[in-house]
């Protein structure tokens, strides 16, 4: 009876050895070095636990060093970098971020995502300013629309939070445009038909001396915004110019506006890595 007793108070101890073994196995994250934090390996490919022996490559093309890709931007102001997984699959991306200087300019973005087993890629390089929720990346053209036909200070308010931006969504290191939201649609409408419902102001006269008092520029916003969350289709988004702006500077503004958002869709192509 007693070998029995012993045999079974064995075993207990043997289970319990188990499971603080499976339990310490997966605790949490164990830091690799000041910036590094090791994260689960992924079948495919394990996570970078050592930042010394890291390669990026640059958007444009070449290696460098993980030291000397910080070193890049010494000059830059606020210079900040951070660790997150954005799109969940057990490897963190890189964001960077910085402030170029100069009079209402400009945010500068990168975002590094893993290649091999001690490499990053820059799939995103962007100045103007990013936001990133869960997996979705947001471009914001804000900055680049400031002077849109007013001073960067002023500015119309309308009832619906928009904002003149592309968002992406980002897995397995490439970004995808997300498809149409027909919310969005609805909120710009609703926007510019408030923005329009008293004349807009004409730049000539004395009172104006060249710039509005906002108005255009915010019609822009809702405009860019409607632009890319319908795929960048040009056709559509003219007609919704044409609907709702009537003012006799129409074709001015139309040209302007293309202007802005081909240099927009040239940011895209240059910096970003799409699927």
């Amino acid at each position: 009876m007693k070998q029995i007793t012993a045999l079974v108070l064995l075993c207990i101890v043997f289970m319990a050895c188990n499971n603080k073994s499976d339990k310490d196995s997966s605790a949490g994250f164990t830091i690799a070095d000041t910036l590094l934090s090791k994260v689960e390996s992924n079948q495919e490919l394990p996570a970078i636990s050592d930042s010394t022996k890291m390669k990026i490559l640059k958007r444009g093309g070449g290696y460098l060093s993980y030291s000397d890709y910080k070193n890049e931007f010494r000059d830059e102001n606020n210079f900040s970098i951070r660790w997150q997984d954005i799109d969940a699959d057990g490897r963190n991306e890189i964001i960077t971020n910085y402030y170029t200087g100069g009079a209402h300019c400009c945010e500068g973005n990168t975002i590094l995502s893993q290649t091999g087993k001690d490499t990053m890629q820059e799939i995103l390089t962007y100045t103007g300013g990013i936001a990133v929720s869960n997996d979705t990346v947001l471009l914001n053209f804000e900055e680049a629309l400031g002077y849109f036909h007013t001073c960067y200070a002023c500015g119309k308010d309308y009832p619906k939070e928009i904002i003149p931006s592309v968002r992406f969504q980002f897995k397995a290191g490439k970004f995808s445009m997300l498809p149409t939201d027909a919310q969005i649609n609805n909120d710009i409408e609703v926007n510019l038909r408030s923005l329009l419902a008293k004349p807009i102001p004409d730049k000539e006269s004395e009172e104006e001396s060249g710039f509005d008092d906002g108005t255009r520029k915010a019609i822009a916003f809702n405009l860019v915004a409607f632009y890319f969350n319908n795929q960048r289709n040009l056709t559509k988004t003219r007609e919704l110019f044409q609907q709702y702006y009537t003012h006799r500077d129409k074709n001015i503004i139309w040209k302007d506006l293309t202007k802005y958002i081909s240099g927009f869709d040239d940011d895209i192509r240059k910096g970003v890595l799409l699927n």
